[in-house]
């Protein structure tokens, strides 16, 4: 499945002089606060210093000791509305199967090579095995039918849809899964109490985009003990903000402690999306350590090249219902030129990294040396 964005090459560095960048940024972690006079802080200092001896005694502080840093608030600029997912609806089948006389006997019982349907072990051509979990008894169908079949051809109408069996129980399901097939990616399926109720569900992911730049999934749970299916959809990400500042042509987005600073000057004519920040390109599921990842690309303008701000969020359920939260900035964003991306340390240091290497390296301080520049006292 693909993982990352197209990105133009035709971007810049950030608009403005580097004062007036530094300013900027300055005021998302100042705001409005002050520093203090000079007596009072070689006072604090002197007190700091008093109790050195005190603290050396002390033992290091465990996780739950530590205080973070606030989160970064006072983005330049005007405010723009973080949409919510533009959901793709659910495509409908070219009609019924023929699955008259199908039973879990007759099932195929091994995975297709997508990339070579000729090789695929099926029942009447019909349904065919993209993925499974043997130790949970559990399998996912593919249904496909073509009129007219020519291989390697991705122009042929068919007829789609997907089985899930858990055990001696199977259900068919109308939602296609013909991206998946041209891409040559079976979903992978996925098992975890997704909803808290005591048992584990299936998830799995099915695309319903695809086109230059653009891959997006819809992600769906299965209840095993009764085989209902439910498509999921999400609300804004809690956690995200963001801004545009018109004059510099800066887009500034702000998730917990980090903040993305993207030049947006390149895309010069197009207009912001009414003032909102919206996933227009990307909506990727993954799981990992029990949780489903979502990664979604959110583009503020209009302009087809425009660079996404890549936000990883986790699906979490609260108070009966999935959200998206923890909203983190991927490193994937790093790739595009003219992006600065901004984060606090556990200690109070402000790191910055403009590209995906230095990111993983850790980054550098940004400010003075020792990157306290714009501590907040």
């Amino acid at each position: 499945m693909p993982t990352s964005i197209f990105h133009s090459p035709f971007t810049t560095a950030l608009s403005g002089s580097a004062k007036e960048t530094e300013d900027r940024i300055r005021n998302i972690f100042q705001y409005e606060k002050k520093r203090p006079p000079v007596p009072a802080l070689l006072l604090a200092c002197s007190l700091a210093l008093s109790c050195g001896g005190l603290v050396s005694c002390q033992a290091s502080p465990t996780e739950a000791d530590i205080s973070y840093p606030p989160a970064f608030f006072g983005l330049p600029g005007e405010p723009l509305t973080v949409a919510a997912p533009a959901w793709a609806s659910a495509s409908e089948s070219l009609g019924e199967p023929p699955l008259d006389g199908l039973t879990v006997d007759t099932l195929p019982t091994t995975p297709v090579d997508l990339k070579d349907f000729s090789q695929s072990e099926s029942w009447n051509e019909t349904v065919w095995l993209l993925s499974q979990d043997v130790q949970r008894d559990v399998a996912l169908y593919g249904i496909i039918q073509f009129e007219h079949y020519e291989p390697g051809s991705a122009d042929a109408s068919g007829l789609y849809g997907i089985i899930v069996r858990a055990g001696e129980q199977w259900t068919y399901f109308l939602d296609d899964w013909d991206i998946n097939l041209w891409a040559y990616q079976a979903p992978e399926l996925w098992f975890a109490d997704f909803d808290k109720d005591g048992q584990d569900e299936l998830a799995f992911a099915l695309a319903n985009e695809r086109g230059s730049m653009v891959w997006r999934e819809s992600l769906y749970l299965i209840e095993l003990d009764t085989l209902t299916c439910s498509r999921l959809t999400f609300q804004t990400p809690i956690g995200l903000t963001a801004s545009y500042d018109p004059d510099s042509m800066t887009l500034y987005a702000a998730a917990g402690h980090q903040v993305l600073v993207m030049d947006e000057s390149w895309v010069e004519g197009a207009s912001i999306l009414d003032g909102r920040f919206e996933n227009s390109v990307q909506m990727e599921f993954s799981f990992e350590n029990g949780q489903i990842r979502c990664q979604m690309g959110y583009a503020p303008s209009e302009a087809p090249m425009s660079n996404p701000a890549v936000v990883d969020c986790i699906v979490s359920f609260q108070d009966g219902q999935f959200v998206l939260t923890e909203p983190t900035f991927s490193p994937n964003t790093l790739t595009a030129p003219g992006c600065l991306l901004l984060w606090t340390t556990n200690n109070g240091q402000v790191m910055q990294a403009s590209t995906q290497e230095e990111y993983e390296a850790g980054g550098t301080p940004y400010g003075d040396e020792d990157g306290y520049l714009f501590y907040r006292f």
